[in-house]
């Protein structure tokens, strides 16, 4: 792992553009850079990063379903 050097007004900016507390600095420049979100490594197995959503974390692979009633009845999504 390198360590880069950046003044103040860089680290903060990095800072800034956090989207939620899990998101690394790592992250906020591979963002910007368009680079494609990094996987983790876990006994030597890729494991997904999960989806967060309002500061609840759902493990990659997460299947949701909603009811939604409209006319004619109720549809579920999954």
């Amino acid at each position: 792992m390198s360590t880069i050097e950046v003044d103040f007004e860089v680290f903060r900016e990095i800072t800034y553009r956090r989207e939620m507390e899990t998101m690394t600095e790592n992250d906020v420049i591979r963002k910007l850079l368009g680079l494609p979100p990094r996987t983790l490594k876990k006994n030597g197995a890729t494991v997904e990063r999960p989806w967060v959503s309002d500061g609840v974390e759902f493990p990659h692979g997460t299947e949701f379903r909603a009811m939604h009633k409209r006319e004619g009845g109720r549809r579920e999504y999954r």
